[in-house]
């Protein structure tokens, strides 16, 4: 595997791990007021940015913290070029790096549409500070980053003072609130990780969250929840499209209206239970530090035998390469026209030997062995701080190619 598939990984197992804290949460704040979970599901997805900024800046195998000695291996199968095998990992890497360009192209297209439909659409009023518009939407909704505004269907010329004063409402917690940067931040973050279903079911949960936290409000007003949850039916049944690209008032449309509706009609005033609140953030934070924290076995290298081991960097200077020794291929997979990197992990000893060297991503046992085989021969000119010989992790880039 190459390193942006082990990165992956990693992250992936991270990101389970907190989805099922925060799962856990959620299902305690069950009675507490809907903003409560809005909030944690908000938090849960700035965790998953972290995580995985902590991942790319401080885990040993990326380049921007080791240094990466590169070797090419060139077979002498001249004719089987063409038919070069492309390693699963490249594979992995392709399909991560399409789904992410398709939800990045989607979301984009998504609000494009919409900023059309604003520029094409007719100032009705202001409140809250903000423009009321009438476009061509199928529900209220707000919109925009920078400028938000509150587009209204055309409809909304014939709805009563007390509706339009609930939907202004319920949009107007929205902004409030930042709702449209939290699903920004969902976006991207669902962009990132397309293929984890613990992303995709906490983006749903927040958004149904939002929703909640905005109907709540609404009746909080006073407005009446029948009334309120009536508009809220008729406003679904004209919903055709359920990714709007923005805080829309009908939500997700009608999976989510069952559970409006049971929150409407069903709950009373809510405690704050602001204690649970901050002791599920606080657990939350603690929880995100600690999976940041941990580093899995394959980015560790060996560190056995030598004392402490350094990074290079600071006051540690770098290794230099004297001898460095191509590795073989083998007639198998010469035959089976396998190529691409293998990577590997090592530690430079202070006697200028390569040890303890783990293959962190290969392609093929017999190319994995003759790789670790040409690298336990290579010569280095040892890291120093201080001025004395010191232990280093350092990485290697191998590339058989078929010529």
């Amino acid at each position: 595997m190459t390193p942006i598939v082990l990165h992956l990984t990693s992250l992936a197992a991270k990101i389970a791990v907190l989805g099922g804290m925060v799962w856990l949460q959620l299902y305690f704040l069950r009675r507490a007021p809907a903003a409560s979970r809005s909030r944690l599901c908000s938090l849960a997805l700035i965790a998953i940015v972290l995580l995985g900024a902590a991942e790319v800046t401080t885990a040993p195998i990326w380049p921007v913290r080791s240094m990466v000695f590169k070797l090419t291996a060139t077979a002498a199968d001249h004719a089987s070029r063409p038919d070069a095998r492309i390693p699963a990992s490249s594979w992995i890497e392709f399909l991560w790096m399409a789904g992410a360009g398709l939800m990045v192209i989607r979301a984009v297209g998504g609000r494009i549409r919409l900023a059309m439909v604003r520029r094409r659409s007719t100032l009705s009023e202001q409140a809250g500070g903000l423009d009321v518009r009438i476009g061509a939407v199928e529900t209220p909704l707000l919109t925009g980053l920078r400028r938000p505004v509150i587009l209204l269907p055309a409809s909304a010329r014939e709805w009563t003072d007390e509706q339009r004063r609930m939907v202004l409402t319920h949009e107007l917690t929205h902004f409030r609130r930042g709702d449209c940067w939290s699903n920004l931040l969902a976006q991207g973050v669902r962009a990132a990780f397309w293929f984890h279903p613990v992303v995709w079911l906490l983006v749903s949960r927040m958004s149904r969250e939002q929703e909640l936290t905005c109907d709540e409000t609404v009746v909080a007003s006073g407005h009446s929840p029948h009334d309120y949850a009536a508009f809220l039916l008729d406003a679904v049944r004209n919903l055709h499209s359920r990714e709007m690209f923005a805080c829309a008032m009908a939500g997700s449309g009608v999976g989510s209206l069952k559970e409006r509706f049971a929150n409407l009609l069903n709950g009373g005033p809510r405690p704050a239970l602001t204690r649970r609140l901050v002791a599920s953030i606080t657990l939350s934070i603690a929880v995100a530090i600690l999976l940041a924290a941990v580093r899995p076995v394959w980015s560790q290298g060996g560190k056995q035998g030598y004392g402490e081991v350094y990074q290079v960097g600071a006051d540690v200077l770098p290794p230099k390469a004297l001898t460095l020794i191509e590795p073989q291929y083998t007639d198998e997979a010469r035959r089976e026209k396998i190529a691409g990197p293998v990577y590997l992990s090592f530690v430079v000893t202070p006697e200028g030997k390569a040890e303890d060297i783990e293959v962190t991503g290969g392609i093929n046992p017999g190319l994995n062995d003759n790789a670790i085989e040409a690298v336990s021969r290579w010569t280095f000119q040892p890291a120093t701080k201080d001025g004395k010989a010191v232990a280093v992790v350092a990485h290697a880039q191998v590339n058989y190619r078929l010529m």
